[in-house]
């Protein structure tokens, strides 16, 4: 076969442009790192590409739905991971997407079943760990939770989150020589400067847990100040003797309508000290309407009543006190119950009614929610064989509910 000029040039022409199409598959897999790095115009550029291939059609299905829960839409995004079925490169994304939805919707214990399923078959998905550490402090199961976040550490050394997260769970249990190395090592990580500031109040709250005052300070010397940090300096202040400065900072935030429940603390106890017990009632009484069960508040009330005389209101508050702490670690049990049980619909029932009288209202909700869908999945499973595709279940799930 003889070719002219002209045609040679048209099959030269033809074998450039087929060397410079992409492959789908690699297209699609710099897209989920374009995804991951926030770069979503160049994900909408690569689904209209993968949209003229069929066979990439749930590839670019997926990719929409990750710009959907990018955008704050995690149930229109639930929707186009909906059957999706979950094999070979899909799958990973799959699971990692469909499990960030399910947590961003509340629906904790769908979430942590497909996220631990991911982790189980892919060791180091770092996200995975991130997201299964996070359900699990939303949760009030630190252990699991701490168990995540170290894995994610190791992961990701130079990511300062995981030790942010680590040092909050060390302080919720009073574990301050733990939360102050992790808050450290956070900080050692260059967090970004207005999570930075974050960070610094944590850290400063151990270091007043652990009577660390002027190092407390020193935290606090380049900080934006805020009711919190306000209260905090007051603190550091009034412990150190320096009064003055401590009722100075408690009237700057009075001054600017500020409130938080650090500063009725901080007030509470001025006035506690000053002899006024009657108003630091009143203070402390307001904050538990807001927060019934905020262990700190209903003890300083309780000593309050005491400072006045009263036993009996002291005893009640005391009695209080202790209610709510059995309550809240009975919660945290209860945890570590549902997730060792994923088809246990009883204990999520129990969890529900608990959550109910700790007021935590959207756990409830998130509970009960869970309970159903476990009757459902049981129900189901006594009559058919279980199903592997994760958008096929999870869109059942979302029609129960």
């Amino acid at each position: 076969l003889v070719l002219g000029a002209g045609g040679l040039t048209i099959v030269c022409v033809m074998a450039a442009a087929q060397l410079r199409r992409p492959d789908p598959g690699e297209a699609f897999q710099k897209a989920l790192a374009d995804l991951d790095r926030g770069d979503f115009p160049r994900v909408a550029s690569a689904i209209e590409s993968l949209d003229s291939d069929k066979s990439f059609e749930p590839h670019a299905r997926l990719l929409t739905g990750a710009l959907k829960l990018r955008g704050g839409h995690a149930e229109e995004a639930l929707r186009y991971f909906a059957g999706i079925s979950a094999e070979r490169e899909l799958r990973a994304p799959l699971l990692l997407l469909t499990g960030e939805c399910l947590y961003r919707l509340g629906r904790l214990t769908e979430a942590e079943s497909l996220l631990r399923t991911l982790a189980q078959e892919h060791p180091d998905e770092v996200d995975a760990h991130r997201w299964l550490g996070a359900i699990y402090y939303d949760l009030g199961a630190n252990d699991a939770a701490i168990q995540e976040v170290t894995r994610v550490a190791e992961l990701a050394p130079d990511d300062y989150r995981p030790y942010r997260l680590l040092g909050l769970m060390h302080f919720d249990f009073e574990q301050n020589t733990q939360a102050i190395e992790y808050y450290e090592r956070a900080l050692e990580r260059d967090p970004p400067p207005g999570v930075r500031q974050e960070i610094d109040c944590e850290l400063a709250r151990a270091l007043v847990a652990e009577r660390q005052y002027d190092r407390a300070m020193d935290c606090l010397s380049g900080a934006t100040v805020d009711a919190d940090v306000l209260a905090l300096r007051g603190e550091c202040y009034w412990s150190l003797g320096r009064n003055a400065e401590a009722r100075h900072c408690l009237r700057q935030a009075r001054e600017r309508n500020w409130s938080s429940r650090l500063l009725d603390l901080l007030a509470a106890r001025i006035e506690l000290e000053d002899g006024s017990a009657t108003q630091a009632v009143s203070i402390l009484s307001t904050a538990l309407d807001r927060d019934p069960h905020d262990a700190e508040c209903r003890y300083q009330l309780a000593m309050c009543w005491r400072k006045l005389g009263d036993d009996e209101r002291c005893e009640a508050e005391l009695e209080r006190w202790r209610k709510s702490a059995d309550d809240l670690n009975r919660l945290t049990q209860l945890n570590i119950e549902a997730i060792e049980r994923p088809g246990d619909a009883a204990v999520r029932d129990e969890l529900a009614l608990l959550c109910d009288q700790l007021g935590k209202d959207e756990l409830a909700d998130m509970w009960r929610r869970a309970a159903r869908n476990c009757r459902e999945r049981n129900r189901r499973a006594a009559v058919e064989a279980p199903t592997v595709i994760v958008g096929d279940s999870t869109e059942n799930e979302d029609r129960h509910e």
